[in-house]
C-alpha cells in the first residue's frame, strides 16, 4: 500500500507527502493497523515508522488514531479516486498532530 498525505505538524504544512510503501489489516468488525516503515517529513527528508490503528465507519471512510510512543494523531481515511481508473483505497489521509 502506498500513498500521499498532507499533515500541519505544529504549524510546519507538508503536502503531498509521501507514505512511502506500507502494509494494513482488518477484522471482521472493522477495527485494523496500518504500518509505514518510513514516513517524508519535508523534501527530501524521511522519519521512521508511522503505525496507525483504524476503524471503519462505511465502504469510504475510516477514523484513525497513531499508536505509536513518541507522537500522536487522530485523523480521517477516506476513499479517493485514483486519476485515470477505479478508486484506491487509503490513497490520502490528513492526520492532525497532538502534543504529547
Amino acid at each position: 500500500m502506498s500513498g500521499l498525505y498532507d499533515v500541519n505538524n505544529f504549524g510546519s504544512l507538508l503536502s503531498d507527502a509521501s507514505l512511502g510503501s506500507g502494509s494494513y489489516s482488518v477484522s471482521s468488525n472493522g477495527r485494523g493497523t496500518v504500518q509505514f516503515p518510513t514516513l517524508q517529513t519535508g523534501g527530501s527528508s524521511f522519519i521512521g515508522a508511522l503505525n496507525l490503528t483504524y476503524y471503519v465507519i462505511d465502504g469510504s471512510t475510516a477514523l484513525f488514531i497513531e499508536t505509536d510512543d513518541n507522537q500522536s494523531a487522530t485523523g480521517t481515511l477516506a476513499l479517493q479516486g485514483a486519476s485515470g481508473g477505479a478508486p484506491a483505497v487509503l490513497s490520502r489521509f490528513t492526520p492532525i498532530r497532538l502534543a504529547k
